[in-house]
């Protein structure tokens, strides 16, 4: 079976490094747990791929949601290495899994990472008070 993933990104079964998508898959049912990165576009998501009997290609959209960071006080904020500025931040349109946060204080001597998951079609709000 071939998989197909919008974005494309690095496939992986069970730990297993399949390549850059498209790849091929083998099954032994029909669902497979499916980890897709891409570090460009800051994607690290995993998911159930359900393939109905006899088909040969699946097509695999990662989802999407948003994130909007609050951090008080301003700080340097970067998400998944791209530098949103010392605030206030944008609401960042994200594809859906784990996401870094890094976030520095130089006042306050605060260096702190962070990972946050995003739902599929999730509008989540990070908070975070430093002190």
């Amino acid at each position: 079976m071939r998989l197909e993933v919008e974005p494309a990104c690095q496939v992986s079964v069970a730990g297993r490094e399949l390549g850059k998508s498209p790849v091929a898959l083998r099954l032994w049912g029909n669902e497979v747990k499916v980890t897709a990165r891409n570090a460009e576009l800051g994607i690290d998501f995993t998911d159930v791929v359900r393939v109905r009997p006899g088909q040969d290609t699946v097509r695999w959209s990662i989802p999407r949601g948003s994130l909007h960071v609050r951090v008080v006080p301003y700080s340097e904020v970067t998400l998944d290495g791209k530098a949103l500025g010392e605030g206030p931040y944008p609401v960042m349109p994200a594809y859906a899994g784990k996401h870094q946060l890094l976030i520095v204080n130089r006042a306050l001597n605060v260096r702190r990472r962070e990972t946050v998951q995003l739902a599929a079609g999730e509008d989540r709000v990070f908070r975070l008070k430093l002190k």
